[in-house]
């Protein structure tokens, strides 16, 4: 074993994950005065975070679900929380993440059926929901024939990259790479074995460990989990676990922002869900819903062409000529369904006896904070209580860069 000065030998909570969620779990363990250290593998938020579209959900894209009113409720709690932290009334002071947009908009096409799809969701919304006419539409929405019904949704969108920046501001605890491909393990009930990027070896006593890493909880549940024969651990994360990939599309040269969810035809999902950024003078759209499920068997090509086809059906009046293309593969990870199917709630599982390792799967980005409530009210339950928080200044680890400007992204 080795040691590194800056890396504390005993803390109450080691986090696996720079995500939302594992820096949303930070915050709130330090604020009740457990001290945590926090592992991450690549760049902070690195995966699931920085893919996302960074829509604080209100439950649009699930108005026609069967279990609406458990996805409403949870999501309008979440709602509350996410509006105090970004006045910085309580909870992290989020005063500094950059809120793209103060409300999203729904639309349909000029079809009967989508009209009425459209109506019907937004009666499920209810006071969420307002109706745009003429010049109070957004810029994308000018030249759009009149029978286009949009309305406008209170739901905020922020931006991935200053959220993860101001919540890993917000607490103080310790940061530190881990080594790719690590295999952490307890080595006794309360001695967790993990190399650090350098190669280092630490042992850390801790009371607890909290998953946080996405795709990652699958691997580390597998090296943590009570049984380490293997077989028995690999089913524990199958039995817990899920995916459900996305096949995203990135498009520059678009002509106006645009943050919203084009209306399907009597179905539960939206056919499209823009979000939107500056660049070089226009902007980029970053197009998912039905478009990004439905894509995932597609490859790169044939998803920009449907992407395409989808533009062109939602919005036939914007002017595409002047656009190029790239594709992102997202895998969702979730907590495991009997049907397979999206949560509609955070799931925290326990994965070793005694609640001493959880494994946590916010669902939404929206959803994070209610999370990190759950890991808190499992470690009392647990009986695991604080010792008192440990100061270590400032990160060294930042956030992952956004899916187009990553440098490695093939544009056509």
């Amino acid at each position: 074993m080795t040691s590194n000065p800056s890396i504390p030998d005993r803390v109450d909570v080691v986090i696996f994950g720079g995500g939302v969620a594992g820096l949303w779990t930070r915050w709130r363990l330090e604020r009740a005065g457990y001290s945590t250290l926090l592992l991450e593998q690549s760049s902070l938020g690195n995966g699931q975070t920085i893919a996302s579209q960074g829509i604080l959900h209100r439950g649009t894209k699930y108005a026609f679900g069967k279990d609406v009113a458990q996805a409403s409720v949870e999501l309008q709690l979440a709602q509350e929380v996410w509006t105090r932290a970004l006045k910085g009334t309580d909870g992290p002071d989020l005063r500094g993440v950059s809120v793209l947009s103060p409300t999203t908009v729904m639309w349909t096409s000029e079809s009967f059926l989508s009209r009425f799809t459209g109506a019907v969701a937004a009666g499920v919304l209810k006071s969420d929901v307002r109706k745009l006419e003429g010049e109070h539409r957004p810029a994308a929405f000018k030249a759009a024939p009149k029978a286009v019904g949009v309305w406008e949704i209170d739901e905020k969108v922020v931006d991935s990259s200053t959220l993860l920046h101001e919540l890993t501001r917000s607490a103080r605890g310790p940061m530190a790479r881990l080594s790719a491909g690590a295999r952490p393990r307890w080595v006794k009930p309360n001695i967790l074995s993990w190399s650090d990027a350098t190669g280092q070896t630490h042992a850390t006593h801790a009371s607890a460990a909290v998953l946080c890493a996405g795709v990652g909880n699958e691997s580390l549940i597998t090296s943590l989990a009570d049984d380490h024969s293997g077989s028995g651990a690999d089913a524990a994360a199958r039995h817990v676990a899920q995916r459900r990939p996305l096949h995203m599309v990135m498009m520059r040269g678009a002509p106006c922002d645009l943050f919203g969810h084009c209306i399907r035809e009597l179905s539960d999902k939206p056919r499209l869900t823009v979000t939107s950024a500056p660049d070089a003078g226009s902007f980029v759209w970053y197009l998912g819903g039905a478009l990004a499920e439905d894509g995932v068997s597609r490859d790169g090509p044939s998803q920009i062409q449907a992407a395409k086809l989808a533009l062109r059906e939602c919005m036939p009046w914007i002017d595409l000529s002047r656009a190029t293309w790239a594709t992102l593969r997202v895998d969702r990870a979730e907590g495991r369904t009997p049907s397979g199917k999206r949560p509609d709630t955070p799931i925290v599982s326990p994965i070793a006896a005694g609640g001493h390792t959880l494994a946590v799967w916010p669902t939404k980005l929206a959803l994070a904070p209610a999370a990190a409530g759950r890991v808190f009210d499992l470690l009392e339950t647990a009986n695991i209580r604080p010792t008192g928080v440990v100061d270590a200044g400032e990160s060294s680890l930042a956030p992952a860069p956004l899916p187009w400007n990553e440098g490695g992204v093939r544009w056509s």
